[in-house]
């Protein structure tokens, strides 16, 4: 897995880039293949029907940028758990994304998306981190 906006995104503070409240920016990596037990690779389009099995498939995504956090209803404030780097899981119904970007060039259509932190499901430190996880799952498959 290799992301192509990170680096340039963690060279951004939080004056660059002022996000809000309990919303992350994401890249999204792309999609694993899917695969029936007789290995044929199912088709990865997003024109599919909407209850195919690969648009239903998770969504991955590296943390680009993360909002200040927000207020408990006791008026505390709240850090958000997700920091820039990580890897997670999210809801694609939770996401917003984007035909184009302010201030990249080569934008690829789509791979950069806003969600709240509620939408992410699982997290992981690093894309290693997902690497290693996918190999000791598949391990002995």
């Amino acid at each position: 897995m290799e992301t192509k906006y990170l680096n340039r995104f963690s060279k951004l503070s939080g004056a660059d880039l002022p996000m809000r409240g309990d919303r992350i920016l994401l890249e999204l990596l792309p999609k694993l293949e899917v695969k029936t037990k007789g290995g044929l690779v199912i088709a990865t389009s997003l024109t599919d029907h909407r209850s195919t099995t690969v648009e239903n498939a998770a969504d991955i995504a590296v943390v680009l940028a993360v909002g200040s956090g927000y207020y408990a209803e006791d008026g505390s404030d709240v850090a958000l758990d997700v920091k820039v780097g990580n890897v997670v899981m999210v809801s694609r119904f939770g996401m917003r994304t984007y035909s184009s970007f302010p201030g990249l060039n080569d934008y690829v259509a789509d791979t950069i998306a806003l969600a709240r932190e509620s939408d992410c499901h699982i997290k992981w430190e690093t894309v290693e981190a997902v690497e290693a996880y996918t190999e000791k799952l598949n391990a002995g498959a």
